[in-house]
Order: structure tokens, then C-alpha cells, then sequence
């Protein structure tokens, strides 16, 4: 099949190798220099059109694939790939009973095709399964070895078939390489999930342990107020406070015993004032009594006492 734009190209070679030719005479480096890309464009040319033959082949087009392979060997005349497919192209059907030379060239096309695509799409499918297992390092290695295949069995396929398998493992590349970044995410979050919860689970428990340990002091802290012992009271509350301290009740309990103790000390001055005026009364008591053993009454004493009286 002709292609214009190829055929430019052909021309723009020839052009090209003429130029190269004409001047660079006399210097045989320089002339090397340049017509080695000379050399691997037409190569590389003469190779897309032998593909191209082979695939017409396969198609059964013998007129379209004999002119893809003649311009090939216009390029590149000892092409081996481009002088097969031009035989078979222009090689008459064989007798009765016998494989003809064209049959048999588009049968070991069809085998080498399909043993590329086969492998091919056997590494794309384990790729697969390995991105279903979250085992994506795996899955870009199968990858690469699908990319490896295409381009050591290029020659064995049509250039749809290898523009297709170019385009799904980029694909598929670019899509494990995205989920595995997103997995790498929701992984570490997760992590970090964990981590939190874990460390609020720790951060409980050593809260209900420092408040069990607290309510333990604060026990101990009624009996000393019961004891009336309202300093050491004070200090356990400081012990109690060190342990835990967000505990509520802990405010309640230094408030109560320090107006504990200062109702104990008021009862104890008031009961000591009672105590004072009682002991002084007695005191006064005695003090104005006149002791009968100091005063002496006379004998008739009795009779003036009774003329006093009216």
C-alpha cells in the first residue's frame, strides 16, 4: 500500500545520501560520520515497510504487500525481511497436494504472531493479578518484561498490534504506579490511625489507673479527717494530686479539710474559753468563801445575832 508521505521520506534519503556522497569526498571520517544515521534511517524505514508487507500478506493482499516490499528494497536493496516477503508476495500458487510458499510464509507469520502476542498478553495478565494482590513492584516488573517482548519480537507483528500493546502498557504502567502511590497513602495513614488510637488507649488506661490510684488516697484521706490528723489529710491530697491531676473531687477534698480543721480549732478555742471561765469561777467561788478555821464567834455570839434581827 503507497503511502506519499513515506515516499517523501524515501526521497528526502536518497537526497540526503547524494548530498552526504558529493560532499564529503576526500574525507573518509567525516563522510562515515555522516551517513551512519544515514544508514540506520533507511534501515529503520526498510523495516516499517517489510512489516507492512507481511502484515498485506497475512491479508492476503499479494499486489499491495510486493509493492510495500519493492520500496523497502529501494531503500535498502540486501534487506533479507523485505526480499522474503517480496517472494512470497510474487510466488505463484504451488500444485495440488503441495504447501504453497505463501501459505507456508503466512502460517509461520501467524505462529510468530500469535506466540508475541501470547507471551505478551501473558505478562499483562500476571501484572494484573499481582496489582490485585497489592504487590505493585511486582506487577511494573511484569510490565517491563511485557515492553521487553515487544520490542525483541517487533519484527513479528503488525505495526497495529504493537501500537496497541505500546499504548496498554503505558497505560497500565502510569495506573499501577498511581494506585500504588495511593496505597502507599492510605497505608501510612492508616498507620497513623493506629498509632493515635493506640496511644489514646494507653493514655486511658493510665488516666483509670491514676484515678483508681487517687480515689485510693482520697480513702485514706476521710480516715485522717475522721482522726482529726488534718495536715497529713493535706499532704496525702498533695500525693493524690500528683497522681491524677484533672481529678475533680480533689478541690472538694482539700476545701473540706481545711474547714474541717478550722471548725475543730474553733470548737476547741470555744470549748477552752468555757473551760477558762468555769476554772475562774471556781476560783472566785473559793476565794470569797471565809474559812470557818480563821474566824472565832463568842459564846453569844447567838443571843447578838438574835437582837439584830427585828
Amino acid at each position: 500500500m503507497l503511502d506519499p508521505a513515506r515516499n517523501r521520506v524515501v526521497a528526502f534519503v536518497v537526497v540526503g545520501l547524494l548530498i552526504a556522497a558529493g560532499g564529503c569526498e576526500g574525507n573518509g571520517q567525516k563522510q562515515a560520520e555522516v551517513e551512519r544515521p544515514l544508514e540506520d534511517a533507511r534501515m529503520a524505514y526498510a523495516d516499517e515497510r517489510t512489516a507492512d508487507a507481511n502484515a498485506l500478506l497475512e491479508r492476503g493482499d499479494r499486489v499491495a504487500a510486493a509493492e510495500s516490499a519493492r520500496e523497502a528494497l529501494r531503500v535498502e536493496p540486501q534487506h533479507a525481511g523485505a526480499q522474503a516477503a517480496l517472494r512470497a508476495a510474487e510466488a505463484p500458487p504451488g500444485p495440488i497436494g503441495e504447501v504453497p510458499l505463501l501459505d507456508r510464509h503466512l502460517r509461520d507469520l501467524r505462529v510468530r504472531r500469535s506466540e508475541a502476542l501470547a507471551e505478551f498478553y501473558s505478562l499483562m495478565n500476571r501484572a494484573r493479578s499481582l496489582a490485585t494482590q497489592h504487590r505493585y513492584e511486582q506487577a511494573l516488573n511484569a510490565v517491563q518484561q511485557a515492553q521487553a517482548v515487544l520490542h525483541r519480537k517487533r519484527a513479528s507483528l503488525i505495526t497495529l498490534d504493537y501500537e496497541t500493546a505500546q499504548r496498554e502498557t503505558h497505560r497500565w504502567q502510569a495506573t499501577t504506579e498511581v494506585r500504588r502511590d495511593l496505597d502507599r497513602c492510605e497505608s501510612q495513614v492508616r498507620l497513623k490511625a493506629e498509632a493515635e488510637y493506640e496511644a489514646g488507649e494507653r493514655k486511658r488506661l493510665s488516666d483509670l489507673q491514676a484515678r483508681a490510684n487517687a480515689n485510693l488516697v482520697l480513702r485514706r484521706v476521710r480516715d485522717m479527717r475522721i482522726e482529726q490528723r488534718y495536715d497529713r489529710a493535706i499532704e496525702l491530697i498533695a500525693t493524690a494530686r500528683f497522681i491524677d491531676p484533672h481529678n475533680p473531687a480533689l478541690d472538694n477534698a482539700i476545701q473540706g479539710v481545711i474547714e474541717a480543721r478550722i471548725a475543730t480549732r474553733a470548737k476547741q478555742a470555744v470549748r477552752q474559753r468555757a473551760l477558762s471561765a468555769a476554772g475562774q469561777s471556781a476560783d472566785n467561788v473559793e476565794a470569797s468563801a471565809v474559812p470557818s478555821t480563821l474566824v472565832a464567834y463568842p459564846r453569844d455570839w447567838p443571843a447578838i445575832t438574835g437582837n439584830r434581827l427585828p
